[in-house]
């Protein structure tokens, strides 16, 4: 027998990873950082209040876009520093995002630039560690 099931050892005993499931049409990689206890779990806030931090953070990500393109541009910083300078923008105390928030803006922004996600963000959808970006389609 060769299996090849979830969780199957010939596979790793890994089990597929399953795209993030949307909120309407606000993507499951941002609606995770407002999930109870895990990624497909239930919303902590309201849809209205889900989708005003998402409007926030998706157009933060769009206005950054020219400042980070142009930095790479024209004062050749390499990608992966303007991504660092970014986050450590995204930090501060006057952004208007919380952590989660300001590594979403950082995948964001990066794949709004088809730059390589930023180095070093890790964790697991829906945990207070979740700084991670995660694609809402299957790779």
């Amino acid at each position: 027998m060769n299996g090849g099931g979830p969780g199957d050892p010939a596979d790793g005993g890994r089990r597929p990873s399953r795209p993030l499931e949307p909120v309407g049409d606000i993507p499951g990689s941002f609606a995770a950082l407002y999930r109870q206890g895990g990624a497909r779990s239930r919303l902590r806030v309201s849809l209205g209040d889900l989708a005003d931090r998402h409007e926030y953070c998706e157009d933060f990500a769009q206005l950054l876009s020219e400042t980070a393109r142009h930095a790479h541009l024209d004062a050749g910083l390499p990608r992966q520093d303007v991504l660092e300078r970014v986050g450590r923008g995204l930090l501060g105390p006057d952004s208007g995002v919380d952590g989660p928030e300001a590594a979403w803006v950082l995948c964001r922004l990066a794949e709004i630039l088809g730059w390589e996600p930023p180095a070093g963000v890790s964790g697991t959808p829906g945990d207070d560690s979740y700084t991670v970006c995660r694609p809402d389609r299957p790779d």
